[in-house]
């Protein structure tokens, strides 16, 4: 399956209509599938507004979630804690390798845990301004102290960590494994 090239008046599309618009409907607008709507939009550096944020998340919380047969019983009741609930501050490591500290009890993963050197980093130099990360100078993600961070913008990051810097044919492998993968979601997406 080849994919068709977007054209400059899809992409003026997208940067004037991403941060209002939810993928589905830029979707639907460019004949594109919701797949690749979001990552040409990440591939841009665009952002959804706070306001599409919020209504693409009350329009999902209204769904109906899908509850396997006989999970009932195995579900706490309210008002029983789990017995491996962790304090906020607990810290642990996360998937990914990182040092996570829990901020708070609700919400999403996301939102009640927090990688510990972006926490530190900001501690020490206030927010972590649009297009930057705070990376490690030696690479290695598990020694977290301030003097192993810096500021780098999104694109030197890529590009420092970019496929191409290793042996062509390991970069070839990687890419044609990441083009294996898409396709794989991409289908799983269409049955959905």
């Amino acid at each position: 399956m080849s994919r068709r090239p977007w054209t400059d008046d899809e992409k003026d599309f997208m940067r004037e209509n991403y941060p209002h618009m939810t993928n589905p409907e830029i979707a639907e607008a460019l004949g594109r599938t919701v797949a690749a709507v979001a990552r040409r939009g990440n591939q841009m550096g665009l952002s959804k507004t706070a306001e599409t944020r919020a209504r693409v998340n009350s329009r999902n919380s209204s769904k109906p979630r899908r509850v396997s047969p006989g999970s009932k019983r195995t579900q706490f009741s309210r008002g029983i804690t789990p017995h491996n609930l962790l304090p906020i501050g607990a810290e642990r490591w996360s998937h990914n390798g990182y040092l996570v500290r829990k901020i708070r009890d609700t919400g999403e993963w996301c939102e009640r845990w927090a990688p510990v050197h972006k926490l530190l980093w900001e501690e020490a130099h206030g927010p972590i301004p649009e297009g930057h990360v705070v990376a490690f100078r030696d690479g290695d993600k598990t020694n977290v102290v301030l003097e192993n961070l810096e500021l780098r913008t999104k694109k030197d990051h890529m590009l420092r960590y970019s496929v191409w810097n290793y042996p062509r044919p390991l970069a070839e492998a990687m890419r044609m494994l990441g083009q294996h993968r898409r396709r794989i979601r991409e289908k799983e997406e269409q049955k959905a």
